[in-house]
């Protein structure tokens, strides 16, 4: 199994711009490829996009659409075949989304296959597991001396910028003096600061020094993405740093209990990986009895459907909360959109989410309806 670790940036898959289309008046194309991070053969990932968009302009042409109307829609794309310093900061997968009037791209950390597809939705069923967001997590690395953050997905790791998050305890108190803590209290900070007294030694000192700092660290946290792209939560650090910092982050996403051991200021990146092994082991443990319960009460509830039409009809109603599909390797190459692409539009559009299973389940598709 290949580590790898990188500063390069990865996207959120915007799933808003995802949605918002519902009979588009142009067709829509999705182009997926595979990828190489900077440093590596990143031009025969250029040529892959120049090829896909010239098979797109081919099924825009064989629909009919006018050769000045293609040239507009695909030129935004064919900028970046030539735009070196676009391919020298790619993760491991590109995700191309044309419309007709606007172009968006995301960079994943996951290897995509090479495939395009023009039609009336999204090619939904390419992009599974960047749309269901379990498999991948936010690492906060937190360390009075260094925080770091990153995105992972247990075998890639990927640094994020801290944005507005404090780099170090340091960063906040231009005074701060480990030295100075064993020696004098500070007697004020002014204004909205903390102020407080203590004598030598005085552990409350440290303590509201150390309840500030985490309460800066969460407050970054949760200005550094929105809802929408936040992950779960894996914390790294010393037990009592970590066990406090839960009492102030605000996360819209779960926080996993296991967390990453160690100094992480200084652990390694092959070090993180394996440290994060257990308390990943563990969250893939209870993800799966979680679903096991959800899907036995489905049943018992008579909410859990497997026939193909049944699901197609109950996602026409909005019935759906969870489609669990089972995780494929699509062939390369030109795809035709199928009823599974727009089952997965109707249940994203109606507020449910899509999760990927192992391949090797009962069923081909199953669906947990709300009712």
């Amino acid at each position: 199994m290949t580590e790898r670790h990188t500063n390069q940036p990865i996207d959120q898959l915007d799933r808003d711009f995802l949605i918002q289309h519902t009979g588009s008046e142009h067709p829509l194309i999705t182009i997926t490829l595979p990828t190489e991070r900077s440093g590596h053969n990143t031009g025969a990932a250029s040529i892959r996009l120049r090829n896909l968009l010239d098979t797109a302009e081919k099924q825009l042409a064989d629909q009919g659409v006018a050769a000045e109307d293609i040239s507009t829609w695909l030129t935004p794309a064919r900028d970046l075949v030539a735009d070196p310093d676009f391919w020298n900061q790619q993760a491991e997968g590109l995700v191309v989304l044309i419309d007709g009037e606007e172009t968006i791209t995301a960079r994943l950390p996951e290897e995509l296959t090479e495939r395009v597809a023009v039609g009336d939705d999204w090619l939904f069923s390419a992009l599974t597991r960047a749309l269901g967001s379990e498999q991948d997590f936010h690492l906060l690395a937190l360390s009075r001396n260094k925080v770091r953050l990153f995105q992972t997905d247990g075998h890639s790791l990927y640094d994020l910028d801290l944005g507005t998050i404090p780099a170090s305890e340091e960063d906040l108190y231009d005074d701060y003096d480990p030295q100075r803590f064993r020696q004098e209290a500070p007697q004020s900070r002014g204004g909205s600061e903390v102020s407080f007294h203590g004598h030598t030694g005085d552990g409350e000192t440290e303590r509201v020094y150390t309840e500030r700092f985490l309460r800066e660290v969460a407050d970054g946290l949760s200005k550094r993405f929105t809802v929408a792209e936040q992950r779960p939560l894996i914390l790294g650090g010393v037990e009592t740093l970590t066990d406090q910092f839960r009492e102030f982050v605000n996360w819209g996403r779960p926080i996993l209990t296991g967390t990453l051991k160690g100094a992480t200021d200084t652990l390694s990146a092959p070090d993180i990986l394996k440290g994060l092994e257990a308390p990943l082991a563990e969250w893939e443990e209870q993800q799966k009895q979680g679903l096991n319960q959800e899907t036995e009460d489905a049943r018992s509830g008579k909410r859990f459907l497997t026939a193909v039409d049944d699901i197609q009809q109950a996602a026409e109603q909005g019935q759906i909360t969870t489609l669990l599909v089972p995780a494929q390797n699509p062939l390369k190459g030109e795809a035709e959109l199928t009823d599974l692409d727009r089952t997965i539009g109707l249940v994203l559009r109606s507020s449910g989410e899509v999760r990927r299973v192992a391949a090797d389940q009962e069923y081909d598709l199953a669906a947990i309806t709300r009712w």
